[in-house]
């Protein structure tokens, strides 16, 4: 069988582009990273911080904030306290020693796009997120450093995107064969054909570029056209994961690719999407789905990282666009709150088992001592921009390039000591 343009589109576009093929490169993968692994989960939608990290009680003769508060008053647990919600207490169980949680987060915005981006990068815009800059800054001689379903890279790192697509095993690891399955693979003839299509192409592109940095970006793209054992690497720790503890949907392979893509070394940070949190109607019920669907990725990502040895190295952020609505609308559910929280999460580190900020009955942020972070009247309101700040400085991605081109100019918060 003969590769046409056509097949090769096909297989390009299957989650890791050029880069999916063995012996087709984008970057040079050099000397092995040992370094932290950082991975972001965006709940899109807006979670209602009052059914997970932010509880609240009904007051008496007010509007109802929470129905679980009829029966039950919130949980603690070490430091955190937390929602007695669905599955949320045995999350906090689970995972509280590893918790830093940031209630009161004011985006000063109420529509999804301009509050997720805020969220994302400390800015309305123009700015790229942690998890790029974290590529750019520590994995910038990796194969594929920056895996995304979405994000703002701003030409700091390059996306490849991050797949639940189970059949680029076969692409990775063609002589792999489930049993039952399909065989899927690309033979030894196609993929001489893809190499050499990639090196025409680079030739055809090297000489119509007059432009010094594209010439560059090609060049070193010519040179990495090698085979890479990490992309084989990858395969069996693909084939190697089990979900019989775990649910097996696209939310939790997303989670395995990117693990995978971690421990085989060819990866240092990944960014997507866990939908279905803008809950209008039947606010609690749609919640708790999307709840229980998030954990799960939690669940699981810790669970490959300790298998894999990668616990030690591991730091992951769940965000969201903003808050719900404190009270219900006349269809159960909640709209959007301009206030929402963030949660870190990092093993055995002096941060953890800790909740900073905060809102009043009614869920409007409060203010705080920017210097000691205890309450203060006249003090700041906690913005995406100080707790975007504070991830970079841990993560150690303001450099002074990156810091002078994508400043947020506010003081340095106490989030991380």
């Amino acid at each position: 069988m003969t590769m046409n343009r056509r097949d090769f589109i096909k297989y390009a576009g299957m989650g890791l582009a050029l880069s999916a093929v063995p012996g087709v490169r984008l970057f040079a993968a050099e000397a092995e990273y040992i370094g932290k692994l950082f991975m972001t989960i965006r709940a899109g939608g807006g979670w209602d911080q009052t059914l997970f990290c932010d509880p609240k009680i009904n007051v008496p003769g007010e509007k109802k904030i929470t129905h679980w508060s009829d029966l039950e008053d919130m949980g603690n647990i070490g430091n955190l306290t937390f929602a007695p919600f669905g599955g949320t207490p045995a999350f906090y169980e689970r995972h509280y020693k590893k918790m830093l949680v940031v209630n009161g987060i004011n985006t000063r915005r109420n529509a999804h796009k301009g509050a997720a981006l805020k969220m994302n990068t400390g800015d309305q815009g123009g700015y790229p997120s942690v998890s790029a800059m974290f590529a750019a800054v520590h994995g910038d001689n990796l194969l594929l450093p920056w895996l995304a379903d979405g994000g703002h890279g701003l030409g700091i790192a390059t996306r490849n995107r991050v797949t639940s697509d189970a059949s680029i095993t076969s692409l990775i690891s063609p002589n792999h064969q489930d049993l039952g399955a399909d065989l899927k693979s690309i033979h030894t003839d196609e993929l001489n054909q893809l190499r050499s299509f990639v090196a025409d192409e680079t030739r055809l592109l090297t000489s119509e570029t007059t432009l010094p940095r594209a010439e560059a970006a090609i060049r070193q793209f010519g040179l990495s056209v090698k085979d890479d054992p990490r992309l084989e690497l990858l395969g069996q720790y693909l084939t190697s994961i089990d979900y019989a503890d775990f649910p097996k949907n696209k939310q939790t392979e997303k989670v395995a690719f990117s693990m995978a893509c971690f421990a085989a070394g060819l990866s240092v940070s990944a960014e997507f999407s866990s939908a279905g949190f803008d809950t209008h109607n039947r606010n609690d019920l749609r919640q708790n789905a999307s709840l229980n669907t998030l954990y799960s990725q939690v669940d699981f990502a810790w669970h490959l990282a300790e298998q894999w040895g990668l616990d030690d190295r591991f730091i992951l952020q769940l965000e969201t666009d903003f808050g719900r609505t404190p009270y219900y609308n006349g269809a159960d559910g909640k709209d959007h709150w301009s206030v929402g929280s963030k949660v870190i999460m990092e093993k055995n580190a002096s941060y953890t088992n800790r909740m900073v900020g905060g809102t009043d009955e009614g869920l409007k942020a409060l203010r705080f001592d920017p210097v000691t972070l205890e309450p203060l009247q006249n003090g700041t309101q906690i913005e995406p921009k100080h707790i975007v700040h504070a991830l970079r400085e841990h993560l150690g991605v303001n450099t002074p390039e990156l810091a002078n081109r994508f400043d947020l100019n506010v003081p340095l918060m106490p989030f991380f000591l």
